[in-house]
C-alpha cells in the first residue's frame, strides 16, 4: 500500500464519522507526517509499516473527537534535518489535545478557591486577633483619655 492509498483509506474511514475540519486536518497531518519521515530518509513503506492500518488509526481519531469536550488545536512546528546527507527544513502541523473544563467544574473550582482564601484570611485574623484586641482597647482608652483632659 502506498502513501495515498494510506490516504485514501483513512479518508474513506473517517468520512462522516467527524467534522470535514477534523478529517481535512487529519489527513493532512498525516500526509505531512509521511512526507516528513521521507525527507528524513525513511522509506514510504518503512513509514507507513510504523503507522499501521489507517481504520485503527481512524478509530482512534474518532475516539479521541468523540471523548467529551476536547477538541484538537492545530500548531505549525518547524524541524530542522542535520542529517550529513541533507539540510533542509521540513514544517507541517501536529495536533494537541485541549480540554474545556464544563461550566460547573470552573465555578466548582472559583468557589473551592475563594473558599480557601476566606479561610486563610479567617485563622490569620483568629491569630492576630487576641493580640490586636488589647492594644485597639489601650489605643481607644488613651484617645478617650485624652479627649477627656481637653
Amino acid at each position: 500500500m502506498g502513501r495515498t492509498e494510506f490516504l485514501d483509506k483513512l479518508n474513506g474511514a473517517l468520512n462522516g464519522r467527524v467534522s470535514s475540519e477534523v478529517l481535512q486536518d487529519t489527513v493532512r497531518y498525516y500526509d505531512d507526517y509521511i512526507m516528513s519521515q521521507i525527507r528524513m530518509g525513511s522509506s514510504e513503506e518503512q513509514v507507513l509499516s510504523r503507522l499501521g492500518d489507517p481504520r485503527l488509526l481512524a478509530k482512534t481519531v474518532i475516539t479521541a473527537n468523540h471523548a467529551g469536550e476536547q477538541e484538537y488545536v492545530r500548531e505549525e512546528y518547524s524541524q530542522e534535518n542535520t542529517q550529513d546527507y541533507s539540510q533542509e527544513n521540513t514544517t507541517g502541523t501536529i495536533f494537541r489535545r485541549r480540554t474545556n473544563l464544563p461550566t460547573w467544574a470552573v465555578l466548582l473550582i472559583i468557589a473551592l478557591v475563594f473558599l480557601v482564601i476566606i479561610g486563610l484570611f479567617i485563622s490569620i485574623l483568629s491569630f492576630l486577633l487576641p493580640i490586636l484586641f488589647p492594644f485597639l482597647v489601650v489605643i481607644f482608652l488613651v484617645k478617650l483619655f485624652r479627649d477627656w483632659l481637653r
